[in-house]
């Protein structure tokens, strides 16, 4: 099951006014959004479009005042009206999550699912220029904060607010003061929102003036009209029907269905049913449950489909890597549809199941161009970026998605980029070669601005940046931000680990064997040093390996006496860490000891605070 507690599907859009209706998706949930606040993040939630204007505003650390100082900002109001699917449908109440399907753009179940319609109307349709009629998505946005009401009582001697709001731990809160301090703030001992608002009738009554309230459609009716179906607790021993289950003991489950049990009832603190105890990173330990056991379990009755509480049973099964537990489930009965189409696709391309995929495209399911929305991944990756970094079936997989359509250069929201870079990413050399061949674009960026090349010099394999280099990846190429593949390798230099370091220095090796060198990377704008003290400021000492890169890296043309951004060269970051051989190093190439950085700090001075002593004689 997905994080997403939401659905919204946008029905009108006139200037700065939308209409919407937003279902609920989550089956553990009853109550539907009201503030303003929910408003913002509901805007901002749709990962597909991206509105530069909401993205600009101004934004204070607290995540939870942030999103109500915004939805204050932007929502003029939003009104709630023609709920729907109340009370709740009981097969609502049993674990699925109802997804968002693509090829229908309706969600799962859409005629039981509680909803209600949305008026918003914005401060400015800037605000809302990114959503068109039709749009549909999930969303985790929810009301963080409560029923929240600011007042403000002004007189000739004074200018007091009161601020009363539920906080997003369920307490009521008050904050109070003059105006213009920060006032003070206490938690109340009330329990519900009339015993709230009566504190703020009271206020109004002394003359304070409502300035603000963070909601226009009053709070209860799902509570009061939900009548939500609560399951009976079991009754029987879950430990002994769940340590059958692991032992394989058939016997032993069979007397337990004779004294009445229902596989069904299975249910731990964690919300897996019983089917998830079959796959393998939900055993116990290391047992492991035989096909025999699952097929006796699903002959009597245990539903195929019951979810847990974190994902579907299908995505489960199909990530467990079992294929033949996975085809078990199917012959019962399990109802691929009810997984989301993106998280279908991905994982089925991940394990090479090219006959799951046909399985889902004979349903209806356009596992080719799903693009996935599922907290567990990554979201808006295709089928062809997980096949492209499978293990098993790989480029037999990759085939059958291309022939069917697959887009190769389909670029992914984000940094997350085409094929290509995630094979370059993940140190699959054969399927970047193989990707290429196919005629992926060796130079398409990403959504913030890097190719495959800037990817691998970041976190490839020197295996893959060579390839990279070899099929015609121009490292003379930056980022949409102005850095080289030849300044990123700085970066993982040192501050990572040996192998990581090693790596990235056997890459630069590379690239200076294929005509990059220090003699333009030092004339560059963003120094060397910029890049290579990123992870050097983190450190209070090297470790031995990480000096011996640097000497390295000055034989192969580093300029010491560069500057990074705070106006600090390779001797001040020497002297600091007490990297004796490096200072003498830079001391031999005439490196000034007397240059101070931004604060005013030579090396001996950082040699000095650091106790360098090994240094400090030399400086």
């Amino acid at each position: 099951m997905a994080s997403s507690i939401y659905g919204i599907n946008i029905l009108e859009k006139d200037k700065s006014t939308i209409v919407y209706r937003v279902y609920l998706i989550y089956s553990d949930w009853i109550r539907l959004p009201r503030t303003h606040g929910f408003g913002y993040l509901m805007l901002k939630s749709n990962w597909k479009k991206d509105n530069q204007s909401l993205d600009q505003l101004d934004t204070v650390d607290d995540f939870v005042l942030d999103t109500y100082l915004k939805g204050r900002k932007i929502i003029k109001s939003l009104l709630v009206s023609d709920f729907q699917n109340y009370p709740i449908h009981p097969d609502f109440t049993k674990g699925v999550w109802h997804y968002l399907d693509d090829a229908t753009n309706t969600f799962h179940a859409e005629d039981i699912l509680p909803n209600a319609l949305y008026h918003m109307e914005v401060t400015d349709a800037k605000y809302i220029a990114h959503l068109e009629k039709g749009d549909a998505w999930e969303t985790a946005s929810c009301d963080l904060w409560g029923a929240s009401w600011y007042l403000e009582y002004k007189s000739t001697s004074t200018a007091k607010f009161y601020h009363l709001y539920l906080d997003d731990v369920g307490r009521w809160t008050t904050h109070y003061g003059k105006i213009g301090t920060k006032g003070r703030k206490e938690f109340l001992a009330i329990r519900s929102r009339e015993t709230a608002k009566k504190r703020v009738e009271a206020k109004l009554k002394k003359g304070y003036v409502m300035v603000y309230q963070n909601y226009d459609t009053a709070f209860g009716y799902e509570e009061e009209h939900a009548v939500q179906v609560v399951q009976p607790a079991a009754t029987f021993d879950k430990e002994a029907l769940l340590e059958a289950v692991q032992n394989n003991d058939i016997a032993v489950i069979k007397s337990l269905l004779e004294n009445g049990v229902d596989l069904n009832d299975y249910e731990d603190e964690y919300g897996n049913y019983l089917a998830s105890k079959c796959l393998k990173y939900n055993r116990r330990g290391d047992a492991k449950i035989e096909i025999a056991t699952a097929r006796f379990l699903l002959e009597n009755g245990m539903n195929p489909n019951y979810a847990t509480e974190n994902m579907s049973i299908a995505h489960e099964l199909i990530q467990n890597g079992d294929e033949a537990l996975l085809k078990l489930f199917l012959d019962f009965g399990l109802d691929i549809t009810l997984e989301d189409p993106g998280a279908l696709a991905c994982s089925a391309a991940e394990q090479g199941y090219i006959w799951l995929l046909e399985m889902a495209r004979a349903k209806g399911i356009d596992v080719i161009n799903a693009k996935v929305d599922h907290v567990h991944f990554a979201n808006g990756f295709s089928a062809l970026h997980f096949a492209a970094r499978g293990e098993r079936n790989t480029f037999a997989t990759i085939d059958y998605l291309l022939e069917n359509g697959a887009d190769l250069n389909y670029n992914a929201p984000r940094n997350w980029g085409t094929p290509l870079l995630q094979a370059a990413t993940g140190g699959m050399k054969e399927v970047v070669d193989y990707l290429i061949a196919k005629g992926a674009d060796i130079h398409l960026k990403n959504k913030v601005g890097e190719n495959a090349l800037h990817a691998a010099a970041r976190f490839g394999e020197a295996a893959v940046f060579s390839s990279l280099l070899a099929h015609g990846a121009d490292y003379l190429i930056p980022t949409d931000a102005g850095a080289y593949a030849g300044q990123l390798l700085l970066i993982r230099m040192v501050g990572i680990n040996e192998k990581r370091s090693q790596q990235s220095f056997d890459k630069l090796k590379i690239l200076l064997e294929k005509g990059e060198s220090f003699e333009r990377l030092n004339v560059l704008p963003l120094k060397p040093l910029t890049f290579l003290g990123e992870n050097i400021t983190k450190k209070k000492r090297l470790k031995p390996y990480e000096e011996r890169i640097i000497l390295e890296l000055i034989e192969a043309g580093l300029d010491p006496s560069l500057q990074d951004k705070q106006g600090r060269n390779l001797l001040h970051f020497a002297a600091k860490l007490n990297l004796a051989e490096v200072v003498k190093k830079c001391l031999a190439l005439k490196v000034s000891t007397k240059v101070k950085d931004k604060k005013q700090m030579t090396p001996r001075d950082y040699a000095e605070r650091s106790k360098a002593n090994d240094c400090l004689p030399l400086l």
